[in-house]
């Protein structure tokens, strides 16, 4: 089984190693952790790969398209605006200015991405789905996606009528 968390998939290098993060999330953000820890990893996708199925179809989605697919220099400017902002938040007291300008970069750039790149669209495939997927029915819906799974505020709070279910779709 391959887990390429938080790597571009443009990196695609087949190992049958699960890479994980090995820090762990500081007090403060013991609901939500702005980057990957070792939570995330052992609470959110270690119950999901364990999941013969589950970890087949990720797989095949791998190996299939994400080793194939053509992304764009948007896509990679976005992932690392994405990236620094996950950075930035984790220190201890980052200045409020410094994770806004962070944050208003990744609005322009998702707003100007133009045509959605080979590689953009299966990156919303595995962020909807195994990042921060909802299975089941808009009625009843049950928690499935990894960052869901370990963060118990996000968890709360999708569970709510506050946030709009839709069903995905490609």
């Amino acid at each position: 089984m391959v887990l390429f968390h938080h790597r571009p998939l443009w990196n695609f290098k087949p190992t049958n190693v699960l890479v994980i993060a090995s820090d762990i999330r500081q007090l403060e953000h013991i609901e939500y952790t702005p980057a990957p820890d070792i939570i995330h990893e052992g609470a959110g996708h270690a119950p999901n790969n364990c999941q013969s199925g589950i970890c087949g179809i990720s797989a095949e989605v791998r190996r299939k398209l994400g080793s194939k697919a053509i992304s764009s220099a948007k896509d990679y400017e976005l992932y690392e605006a994405v990236r620094h902002l996950s950075i930035i938040k984790k220190p201890k007291a980052p200045s409020q200015v410094d994770i806004d300008m962070a944050q208003k970069k990744i609005e322009d750039l998702q707003d100007n991405m133009g045509e959605p790149s080979e590689m953009a669209l299966i990156r919303n495939l595995h962020w909807w789905t195994v990042e921060y997927g909802l299975i089941g029915t808009l009625e009843g819906p049950k928690i499935y996606g990894a960052g869901l799974l370990s963060s118990i505020g996000e968890s709360a709070w999708c569970m709510t009528d506050k946030v709009k279910k839709i069903p995905y779709s490609i």
